[in-house]
């Protein structure tokens, strides 16, 4: 009969050989290593003209900058991770639920560039996307593992 003092000992050890992070920690790995990636892919674009300064954001009457690509980068995938967090208490398959919202929400993204900078040039628009599309594919890397093993729910 096993003892209460086991069933705590197979329990922490259980906690240990689940290599799942916290939803927290995954997070900010996520927000850090997007931000990270489009600031290098930002710097990178710059140098060859992808982002030109003439083109404003509507509202704030400015440029492209890094800065804002930073912030934007990590509100956004600060976003997608608190959606996560909602979609796990609600669902079985907390991750394969998110995947599909996210690849949602990255298709609409695609659409902000043209409709929101008017004026800006074709490459500006792939450019932008692209960036869109790195920050998604990061932050599904670095979530996938928070709902257990594998992504707990494939």
């Amino acid at each position: 009969m096993p003892t209460l003092e086991h069933a705590i000992s197979a329990a922490y050890d259980a906690q240990w050989q689940s290599p799942a992070p916290s939803l927290r920690r995954a997070g900010a790995v996520a927000v850090a290593a997007a931000a990270a990636a489009n600031a290098a892919l930002y710097a990178a674009g710059a140098r060859l003209d992808l982002f030109p300064q003439s083109v404003l954001v509507p509202g704030a009457n400015a440029p492209i900058t890094l800065a804002r690509v930073v912030a934007v980068t990590a509100v956004c995938v600060g976003v997608g991770v608190a959606t996560l967090a909602l979609i796990r208490r609600r669902v079985t398959r907390p991750y394969a639920t998110f995947r599909v919202v996210a690849l949602v929400a990255l298709l609409l993204s695609f659409t902000q560039p043209s409709l929101v900078l008017r004026d800006a040039p074709l490459r500006m628009v792939l450019a932008l996307n692209a960036l869109h599309v790195a920050a998604a594919a990061i932050a599904l890397l670095a979530l996938r593992r928070t709902t257990g093993a594998g992504g707990g729910d494939g």
